[in-house]
C-alpha cells in the first residue's frame, strides 16, 4: 500500500518513506510501526497489539515500544523541522502524527490518502491504446491545456481498472508527490446520493490536503477557498441559477489555483449515477480548465445513458470543448483473454482453470464470444462449477451474476409487448431478420420496426453488419451474448414450447415459398 500524509509519501511494499527533504533513513521496527498504525488509523491500538507486531518471536523490555514510538516522531518531524524554529513549535511537530492514549495505546492523527498501488495488477491486460491517448492529454495538461476524458463501456468492461493503471503508471514515471495530485470520487454511493455527491468527495479530499504543514488561513489563500468551497457543498443546492453559477465559478477557479501547486487529476467514475446538479458542474468544470495544469477524467456505462437522461445533456455540452474527448472501453479481444488465462495459470486458481481446459485455444476464442470480452463476466465465470472444455449450449451457459443483475437492470426498463418482441428473437436465434419477427409476432412491420429502433437505443439490439455473411438490411443481433440466454431461462416451459413452435411455422412456410431462405440460429 501506498499513503500520503502531509508532506510525507509512504510505500509499505518497498518500505519507503520519502519526506520533503528525501527519503527518510529510520530502522525496520521504526517504519513497521508508522505503517501498521496508518493502516489502523481508525482505532486506537494497543501496546500488546503493537509488540505482538514489532516483535512477533522476541522478548524485549518495556521500552522498547517506548523508544519506537519516540524514533518516529523524530522521523516525523525531521522533513518539517527546518519550518520550525522554536522548540515549542517543534515539539508540537513531533506529536503530530501519532497520539498517545493513557492506558489504551497509541493512535495515528491526521488526514491519509491512499494512494494506487505501482505494481500493476495480474488482471490487467492490453488498453494499450486508451493508456496512450491518457498519457498524452496528461502530457498536455502538465504544460497548462487541460484536458477533459470521458471513457464509456458496459459493466465490468475495465473502466475504473484502466483509469488506475494509467495513475499507476504516471506514479511508476516519478510523477509522484509534489508533481502530481490525484484525488477520485465515485457516483451514486451512499455518501455521495445528496447534490453535489462527487465533487463534496473531491473538495473533501483537496482540503485534507491542505489541512497539513502547508495551511494557509489567509482568507484569501487557495487553502482557505477550498474550504469555504466546501462548506457550500454540504449546504442545500442553490435554490436561483445566479447562485448556481456563483458556485461554479468558484469551484473552477480552486481547481485551477489547485492545480498551479501540482498538476491535478480528478477522476470521477460512475458518472451515470451522478445528480444533475453534479452533472451541470461537471461540465461548467469542464469548459475553464483549458488553461490550466488540470485533468478531468470521467467513467460511465454508455448503455445506461439513453437520450432522456441527464448525462446525455451534459454530452451534448462537452461536445463544444475542444480539450475534450470520449474514449470507449470494449471487451478484450481473444487474444487478450488467452493472454489474461496465461497470467492466471501461474497462480493456484490460474491451475484450476487449466485444469478444467482452458488453456486450449478453441476455448480462448469460445469463453470471448459467449462473454463478449468483458473481463468481469469473463472471471465470475471461471470462479463458478467446473466447466467442460467447450462451452455448453448458448441456451444452458451460466450467467454471471454481475450480468443477470446488469441485464435485469436493462430489461426492467422496456414495455411487456417490447419484452415479448425480445423473447421471440431469442428462440429465433442470436441473428434475426425483422421480417421473420414481424411474422411470428404477427404486429405490424412499422410497430416491429420502431420497438427494434428503440431497443438500440437502450443497447438491447443492435443491428447486424451489412457486410457479415447472410445479413441484410433488415437483421438484427442481441447487443450481448448473455442476452438472449438470460431472456430464454426466465421463460415458462409451456411458453418457450409455443414460442419455438410458432417459429417453426413460420420458418416452414418461408421455406415452403422461396426454397433458398436460410434459417439463421433457430433455437430446437
Amino acid at each position: 500500500m501506498r499513503y500520503r500524509f502531509g508532506p510525507f509519501e509512504m510505500d509499505t511494499g518497498s518500505l519507503r518513506l520519502r519526506g520533503e527533504q528525501g527519503m527518510l533513513s529510520i530502522k525496520p521496527q521504526v517504519f513497521d510501526l508508522i505503517a501498521y498504525l496508518v493502516a489502523h488509523r481508525d482505532r486506537i491500538v494497543s501496546r500488546d497489539e503493537l509488540f505482538g507486531r514489532l516483535w512477533p518471536n522476541a522478548e524485549v523490555f518495556d521500552g522498547a515500544l517506548s523508544q519506537a514510538v519516540y524514533e518516529a516522531r523524530q522521523a516525523l518531524a525531521h522533513s518539517s523541522s527546518a519550518r520550525h524554529s522554536s522548540g515549542a513549535q517543534h515539539s508540537q511537530v513531533k506529536r503530530r502524527w501519532i497520539r498517545t492514549v493513557r492506558g489504551r495505546g497509541f493512535q495515528f492523527v491526521g488526514p491519509v490518502l491512499e494512494l494506487p498501488s505501482l505494481e500493476t495488477p495480474a488482471n490487467f491486460i492490453g488498453r494499450e491504446a486508451e493508456l496512450a491517448r491518457l498519457q498524452a492529454a496528461l502530457e498536455q495538461a502538465r504544460t497548462g491545456r487541460g484536458q477533459v476524458r470521458l471513457l464509456r463501456g458496459e459493466l465490468g468492461a475495465g473502466k475504473t481498472s484502466c483509469v488506475r493503471e494509467f495513475m499507476r503508471a504516471a506514479c511508476l514515471r516519478g510523477a509522484a508527490g509534489s508533481d502530481l495530485d490525484v484525488v477520485e470520487a465515485r457516483c451514486g454511493t451512499q455518501q455521495n446520493a445528496l447534490s453535489y455527491g462527487p465533487w463534496i468527495e473531491i473538495f473533501e479530499s483537496l482540503a485534507q490536503r491542505q489541512s497539513g504543514f502547508r495551511r494557509d488561513e489567509a482568507s484569501d489563500s487557495p487553502d482557505s477557498r477550498v474550504r469555504a468551497l466546501r462548506r457550500r457543498l454540504h449546504a442545500p443546492p442553490p435554490q436561483t441559477s445566479e447562485a448556481e453559477f456563483r458556485l461554479h465559478i468558484d469551484a473552477a477557479r480552486c481547481l485551477r489555483e489547485m492545480a498551479e501547486q501540482a498538476l491535478l487529476v480528478v477522476a470521477i467514475d460512475d458518472l451515470h449515477a451522478a445528480d444533475e446538479a453534479s452533472l451541470r458542474l461537471l461540465s461548467f468544470v469542464a469548459s475553464e480548465i483549458g488553461r490550466s495544469r488540470v485533468l478531468l477524467i470521467g467513467m460511465y456505462r454508455g448503455s445506461d445513458v439513453t437520450t432522456d437522461h441527464p448525462l446525455c445533456s451534459a454530452l451534448m455540452k462537452l461536445r463544444s470543448v475542444c480539450h475534450y474527448e470520449n474514449l470507449p472501453i470494449q471487451g478484450w479481444s481473444a487474444r487478450e483473454v488467452g493472454l489474461w488465462l496465461a497470467a492466471q495459470s501461474r497462480t493456484d486458481r490460474g491451475a484450476r482453470i487449466d485444469h478444467h481446459g482452458w488453456a486450449d485455444h478453441h476455448a480462448w476464442t469460445d469463453l470471448h464470444t459467449w462473454t463478449g470480452g468483458n473481463p468481469l463476466f469473463i472471471q465470475q465465470m471461471l470462479a463458478g462449477p467446473a466447466t467442460k472444455k467447450a462451452l455448453p449450449p448458448q441456451t444452458k451457459i451460466c450467467v454471471p451474476a454481475a450480468a443477470q443483475r446488469w441485464l435485469q437492470s436493462r430489461l426492467e426498463k422496456i414495455t411487456a409487448d417490447d419484452r415479448t418482441l425480445l423473447e421471440t428473437a431469442a428462440v429465433i436465434g442470436p441473428a434475426f431478420d425483422i421480417h421473420l419477427l414481424q411474422r411470428a409476432t404477427k404486429l405490424p412491420r412499422l410497430n416491429v420496426a420502431s420497438a427494434l429502433e428503440q431497443l438500440c437505443a437502450r443497447h438491447i439490439v443492435r443491428r447486424c453488419p451489412v457486410q457479415r455473411k447472410f445479413c441484410g438490411p433488415g437483421t438484427y443481433e442481441f447487443a450481448h451474448p448473455f442476452f438472449r440466454p438470460a431472456l430464454i431461462r426466465e421463460l415458462e416451459h409451456h411458453r418457450l414450447a409455443h414460442l419455438r413452435s410458432t417459429v417453426e411455422q413460420v420458418v416452414e412456410a418461408e421455406r415452403r415459398r422461396d426454397p433458398t431462405y436460410l434459417r439463421q440460429g433457430c433455437s430446437r
